[in-house]
């Protein structure tokens, strides 16, 4: 059967974006060449390709509701677009069949189905957390709920070559499909300031559509510029544990220190952390501020050269981990300043934070960093969801401290600044960590730190942050739920926690000998202490003695053994996969939510 295109469309710079084709029987149907859909009454299509001579070839085939053109999957213009059996085609081509969906999943399926969810659906996060295959799942879920093919459009855009908001509205005309997903939609310029229209045109036509891409700020920033208020906004950088389990198949040990990406992206050494730095965070920032002109937040960043940006993010991971290393963990944007160059002021070696990155990566700051230069740096980083931001609720210390979400990165770090105290100092293993915390116990505190903080993202009510006060007394986590405004009791309850990496019971509890002080909770800002909890590795129980009093006994003397048997007596102690796994329980067992 033979179809002649009797008329073509063109976008602004001279691309064949659409086509009306004729049939024998004199129907016209107009749709974009990605996915031309001709009907028949007997329900019949053919399989067609567009030959030099504009004409459309095929012949009789199976049953399905359109037609493909095979010449005219990918436009001229820097955007692919895939629709009908095209898009079944990168499905299934695509393994995500096989792949256990992540929770975010889920929440776009929800959206594409209920109208009432107003605004463009923005899927931000880090580069290797699933994001793209979660899109196609999201698709391969309503196509098996009816959906026709033709009605699911998905766009990823080039990343070489330039377009605009102009040209993606020039697309975006010649398709008719209800649910539209723009996957790296973040490599077109001026989205920032120019994308009002996906809201005000498309999604007020009774359109879905899902933005997702590797330069995951820029659709924050969009957020707070032309979608503003038009915009739904979910983070996808955090992996939590449930998620692990079920999609990487993973047990707590292996989640503790490669948890946060998935396979493809772990790496264990440092090279493969600095490739995935400057692709997940340093381009994630110097990709925003080249391809939009105004309306960021980051603009004062505009006149840094990147060698100093990408100086500045490293910096600030090893400045972040350094500052947990260190037994004074308080960190402010003044103090990582000072990091940067801390000649004389280090326990280890006389080098500068900054001549350790500089001899990892070759990356050397060429002038001062400013406070507001690091200020932005840092922002930047928590809205792509690289690191989380906690406060010291203590009265007397107003402070706070970084942890970074990511595992992986985490354990290498680490591993690298011990390593390199090593090298330079020539101090054991056992003697470089005398006056340090313990690696594993840094990578436990962060992943919990971090799964707590994404875990009450959602209830403004409540804020997760830790403990220290002038005579270095510290309490790990404090979870504190504020009534709003205007209630009658409008003061905070707090949950005291202490995190330990140790499955022995003995031990956690003396580790955690500020959790119950009296002294602590009269500091805590104005409210009570509803419960105090110790997280750690061993079986869940509660503290009625020491097991092995006369071991301990040996370690510790017997006055402090007696006072922090007594002050701790009953304090429950939790098992941190149970925690991890039940979060949720957890929290409505002492009232929370």
């Amino acid at each position: 059967m033979k179809f002649k295109v009797v008329e073509v469309y063109k976008d602004n710079l001279g691309n064949q974006i659409a086509c009306t084709v004729m049939t024998e029987t004199k129907t016209k149907i107009k749709e974009s060449i990605a996915g031309i859909r001709i009907y028949f009454d007997t329900g019949h299509c053919i399989n067609a390709y567009l030959t030099k001579n504009g004409t459309v070839h095929g012949k009789k085939g199976y049953r399905i509701p359109y037609i493909t053109i095979k010449s005219a999957t990918t436009y001229q213009n820097g955007f692919e677009v895939f629709s009908g059996h095209n898009l079944e085609t990168l499905i299934a081509n695509s393994g995500v069949m096989n792949k256990n969906s992540r929770d975010f999943v889920s929440g776009i399926i929800e959206y594409c189905k209920n109208q009432n969810l107003q605004g463009v659906l923005s899927i931000s996060g880090l580069r290797g957390v699933g994001k793209t295959v979660g899109i196609l799942q999201s698709i391969l879920h309503l196509l098996k709920t009816g959906v026709s093919p033709a009605d699911c459009t998905y766009i990823t855009v080039s990343q070489v070559k330039k377009t605009t908001c102009k040209m993606l509205r020039c697309l975006l005309d010649t398709i008719q499909s209800k649910y539209i997903f723009i996957d790296e939609v973040t490599n077109i310029s001026g989205l920032i300031t120019d994308s009002a229209f996906l809201y005000d045109k498309y999604i007020m036509e009774g359109r879905r559509i899902v933005l997702s891409g590797t330069n995951s700020l820029v659709l924050v920033e969009s957020k707070t510029s032309a979608l503003y208020h038009r915009t739904i906004l979910m983070n996808v950088s955090f992996i939590n544990y449930n998620e692990a389990k079920r999609t990487l198949k993973c047990n707590l040990n292996e989640y503790v220190f490669m948890g946060g990406l998935y396979k493809a992206d772990v790496f264990s050494e440092v090279e493969g952390m600095y490739n995935y730095v400057e692709t997940a965070v340093v381009q994630n920032i110097v990709g925003t501020l080249s391809r939009n002109t105004a309306g960021t937040g980051l603009f004062d960043l505009k006149g840094i050269a990147e060698g100093k940006i990408r100086a500045i993010v490293f910096l600030s991971l090893y400045s972040v981990v350094f500052s947990s290393l260190n037994l004074n963990k308080d960190i402010a944007v003044t103090r990582l300043v000072n990091l940067f160059d801390i000649s004389g002021t280090s326990l280890y070696t006389t080098d500068t934070l900054n001549e350790m990155v500089r001899r990892e990566f070759g990356l050397v700051l060429q002038s001062k960093v400013t406070e507001q230069e690091l200020t932005h740096i840092l922002n930047a980083m928590k809205e792509i969801g690289v690191l989380i931001e906690v406060r010291n609720i203590a009265c007397s210390r107003e402070s706070k401290k970084y942890y970074i979400t990511n595992q992986c990165i985490v354990n290498v770090l680490i591993k690298d600044i011990l390593t390199y105290l090593q090298r330079e100092t020539g101090l054991s293993f056992k003697s470089k960590q005398k006056g340090m915390r313990g690696f594993r116990g840094l990578l436990f505190e962060s992943l919990i730190m971090t799964h707590t903080v994404k875990y009450f993202e959602r209830y403004s009510d409540y804020t997760v942050g830790y403990y220290r006060d002038d005579r270095n007394r510290e309490i790990d986590m404090v979870v504190q739920y504020t009534p709003e405004v205007g209630l009658l009791d409008d003061e905070s309850d707090y949950l005291l926690m202490e995190i330990k990496m140790t499955a022995d019971k003995d031990t956690a509890i003396v580790k955690s000998e500020w959790i119950n002080d009296a002294e602590v909770h009269n500091q805590i800002e104005e409210g009570r202490v509803l419960k105090n909890y110790i997280l750690y590795s061993g079986a869940s129980g509660v503290f009625d003695g020491f097991d092995k009093r006369d071991e301990m006994s040996a370690r510790y003397n017997e006055e402090k053994m007696d006072k922090i048997s007594e002050k701790n007596y009953k304090v429950p102690l939790i098992n941190v996969e149970y925690y991890l796994s039940n979060t949720t329980e957890f929290y409505r067992s002492v009232g929370f939510e």
